[in-house]
């Protein structure tokens, strides 16, 4: 009993000491470096970003964010204002908008954004042409990649429709002609760093013009490869972090799950300490009262057969191993059998 004890003790040690080890480890990058968000709602900004408010070992100087208003607002150095929406650090693409555009016709005021001076990539914008066309459409084939018509523009008994710019002109209407092209930048959902979007149909494409007109939001990507975070953020649960002493970035571990580990392996390990303490006192008490029943027999029969046998510890110890014999065969064989009648 003293043994388990002492190991259970050990058991709470081990786990108190390792949780307060991976507390204390990072308790100074944790302190000026937690993930904040700037409203209840607002994207989680983390290494490799910084909102300004943090020290700046942070994150990268050219990625450094603020919060506004309850939104968290990306200044790039050519001074251009977006709001950020989204980040996604597998994929290290950052979603931006800002209320300069116009709901229903964004795409005629986009311009690229201005990402020269940053760890940014310019984005690749998807051609689109306007068409001015005499009749109302509803319905375009797989061919066609055509939407619309366009509420902000068009006059009585004209109507302007979207077109991808790849889209073969001998499918379009014949109603319908092309007087200017524009240009629509991706959302995070569609765009694809290394050669753009492009519309795999024709209701997808509709789909992204509809979203887009809704909410105006286009994706910006970041240049990983100078950070080395994009495969480290893909594995589970586990972040990109600055190291102080290298000044190189470095992948960990979240301390949720290594937190979750610690007390779950804790929690085992006290678990089979307490099955094993009263497995050990069950097995005590029922030795105990196998031995009162046997201590018991030899007193009634040593008061019946007082003058036949004197080697009494011999026998006890013969009553002992059949009593033991009896109930290994008991739960060997009698309970399988007294199953077996019940289910007959």
């Amino acid at each position: 009993m003293a043994a388990l004890t002492h190991i259970l003790a050990i058991a709470l040690l081990i786990s108190y000491y390792t949780s307060t080890i991976l507390v204390l480890g990072k308790q100074t990058y944790m302190k000026d470096c937690r993930p904040l968000r700037c409203s209840k709602h607002g994207p989680i900004v983390r290494f490799p970003f910084r909102l300004d408010t943090h020290a700046p070992h942070c994150g990268y100087d050219t990625l450094v964010l603020s919060c506004s208003g309850g939104n968290t607002v990306l200044r790039l150095p050519s001074s251009d204002h977006y709001n950020v929406t989204s980040i996604d650090y597998k994929k290290s693409i950052l979603g931006i908008t800002t209320y300069s555009w116009t709901l229903n016709c964004s795409w005629s005021q986009i311009d690229k954004p201005n990402v020269t001076g940053s760890l940014f990539i310019p984005p690749i914008p998807v051609g689109l042409s306007l068409l001015d066309c005499s009749d109302v459409h509803t319905s375009f084939s797989e061919d066609e990649y055509l939407t619309g018509p366009v509420p902000c523009h068009g006059s009585e008994g004209r109507f302007i429709y979207l077109a991808w710019a790849h889209t073969d002109t001998t499918v379009l209407p014949y109603t319908c002609t092309m007087i200017r092209n524009s240009i629509l930048f991706p959302g995070p959902k569609e765009s694809h760093r290394d050669w753009g979007y492009h519309p795999s149909t024709s209701s997808e494409f509709q789909r992204v013009i509809r979203d887009f007109a809704a909410i105006p939001v286009i994706a910006l990507y970041w240049n990983d490869t100078l950070i080395n975070c994009s495969m480290c953020e893909k594995k589970w649960w586990h972040h990109c972090e600055y190291n102080l002493e290298t000044k190189r970035s470095f992948c960990r571990e979240s301390q949720m799950v290594l937190k979750a580990g610690v007390s779950l392996g804790a929690t085992c390990l006290l678990l089979f300490g307490g099955f094993a303490f009263f497995y050990v006192r069950h097995q005590s008490s029922k030795k105990k009262t196998i031995r009162t029943k046997i201590e018991h027999f030899l007193r009634s029969y040593r008061v019946m057969n007082s003058t036949r046998y004197t080697n009494f510890v011999g026998l006890y110890r013969f009553v002992y191993v059949l009593i033991e014999i009896y109930q290994w065969l008991y739960q060997s064989f009698g309970e399988k059998n007294t199953k077996g009648s019940r289910t007959i």
